[in-house]
């Protein structure tokens, strides 16, 4: 069957990331007819998993059906975390907007004859000013334990809070877009959730689909979600030919045509390289440099996991990265979160263990995880340390958000303890006992509990329900959990 064929737009863009996004604005800007072509799925707001235990839309997986918004790929040397989805890597990313030191300008890598610190800087204030940049104004527990390690090793006024991509306004509440003088779209404050790199489920994120994506569909330019390019190729009579297919079905691919004068490949170092290996191996580019792919690196970032034993801290509040220090001059820390329950990276996460002489490091690795076998069976199943049944005290010293508590509801599922292993998977309950603390008062829950007590003694079992979703009436019971 014939492929259709789209030959209708000056500049083809591959890729909705931080340079397809800004291509597409500047391009459509000055007058060209612009289409974007990207691989992932359309998000929004509420489209979001809550935690990334939900694979299916957290991981970037299609041949598994898993078409959420992070894709991992396995290299020989390294794990690569890349972004999939309208807006690319800011769907995930973590809202950090750093400038490179002075002395990152003027490595020999940089073309000579320029000031490249100079000349960029009105391009970093733009993107900031695009990217809607401001100061955190909220430090964690998390945070005040960094700064405590920077003030030991004599490096506390390093200790600064981060500038983040991120609309503080006031909390949960939507007001009109408070960047482009009404030309965007409506926001919402931050809750400080912690699930900037699960997915903005607050509207609150100032990912590339609320600014530069947003205005360059006003302007025109088409955005095509779920669209692949899998080959690129000079055109005969000039221009270049792009084949694309449907990632997210496995059967109807959609295999199409697109044929443009311009082509901007920006889908990330190891989708466009991708497309420039395959095209130079295939002969399908003239020319292509055999440089490509040759001086690749990554963000140089170690990732270590830290865990509280217990539950009397809660280290997911805030934005996804909160502060930073520098123990010296190249080095630099930052704490950073995942939301509550988001356990499911703790699966890559193993004790740590240094190199050195004497044993080798797979050597130090079993006798690390001998050591500490109950460390070692949480890293297995990091699971054991999800959420906690009831939030933490907060810490007096670090400056909270304003943001009202939600309401707490007390429910009780009561049911005859000899029929409840029967029965306790069912959605239907017995009788429910309901107070909101908030509408009732305190005097209310402290008679559900005595209620609750008295039925122990009648023979009746407890089964708290902590936030569930509205249509069900039970959820799942960790161990531990004893009543209310």
């Amino acid at each position: 069957m014939r492929k259709p064929r789209v030959d209708k737009y000056d500049v083809l863009i591959v890729g909705s990331g931080f340079g397809g996004s800004v291509a597409a604005l500047r391009m459509a800007e000055k007058g060209y007819k612009v289409a974007v072509l990207e691989a992932g799925k359309r998000y929004r707001t509420e489209d979001f998993p809550r935690t990334n235990w939900n694979v299916r839309r957290s991981l970037w997986m299609p041949k598994l059906f898993c078409h959420g918004t992070l894709r991992l790929t396995l290299l020989r040397d390294v794990l690569v975390g890349s972004g999939a989805g309208v807006g690319g890597g800011s769907l995930i990313y973590a809202n950090t907007l750093p400038i490179p030191r002075p002395d990152v300008f003027t490595r020999p890598e940089w073309p000579a004859g320029l000031d490249w610190r100079q000349a960029l800087a009105p391009h970093y204030a733009n993107a900031k000013r695009m990217l809607g940049a401001t100061v955190n104004p909220f430090l964690t527990q998390a945070d005040r334990v960094l700064k405590e390690c920077a003030e030991e090793i004599g490096k506390g006024d390093t200790f600064h809070a981060t500038e983040v991509g991120v609309f503080f306004g006031e909390p949960g509440k939507s007001v009109p877009d408070p960047y482009f003088g009404g030309a965007g779209p409506d926001r919402s404050g931050c809750t400080f959730c912690g699930g900037c790199m699960v997915g903005c489920r607050h509207n609150a994120k100032n990912t590339l689909d609320k600014n530069y994506l947003f205005l360059a569909e006003k302007l025109g330019v088409d955005i095509y979600p779920e669209t692949q390019v899998d080959r690129i190729e000079q055109a005969k009579g000039g221009g270049y030919r792009l084949e694309t297919f449907r990632p997210t079905s496995l059967v109807r691919r959609r295999r199409t045509e697109w044929t443009a004068p311009i082509v901007m490949l920006a889908a990330g170092v190891l989708g466009t390289v991708d497309l420039l290996l395959a095209a130079r191996d295939n002969a399908w580019l003239p020319g292509v440099s055999g440089a490509v792919g040759k001086r690749v690196r990554t963000n140089s970032e170690t990732i270590v996991a830290a865990t509280a034993r217990g539950k009397d801290v809660d280290f997911t509040e805030g934005v996804a990265i909160t502060s930073s220090i520098y123990p010296d001059e190249i080095t630099h820390i930052e704490p950073v979160r995942y939301p509550r329950g988001s356990d499911l990276i703790g699966l890559l996460a193993k004790p740590l263990t240094d190199g050195g002489p004497g044993a080798s490091r797979p050597l130090r690795f079993l006798a690390a995880c001998f050591a500490r076998p109950g460390d070692f069976a949480r890293s297995l199943l990091p699971f054991w340390l999800g959420e906690a049944d009831d939030p933490p005290a907060r810490d007096a010293g670090c400056r909270q958000p304003a943001r009202a508590r939600p309401p707490e509801k007390v429910v009780l599922a009561l049911r005859p303890r000899a029929e409840f292993e029967k029965v306790r998977h069912r959605r239907e309950t017995k009788s429910v006992v309901h107070t909101d603390r908030e509408r009732y008062g305190e005097e209310s829950c402290r008679a559900a509990r005595r209620l609750a007590r008295k039925l122990d003694q009648r023979g009746f079992v407890r089964h708290p329900v902590h936030r569930t979703h509205p249509r069900r009436r039970l959820c799942r019971q960790r161990p531990g959990d004893g009543g209310l």
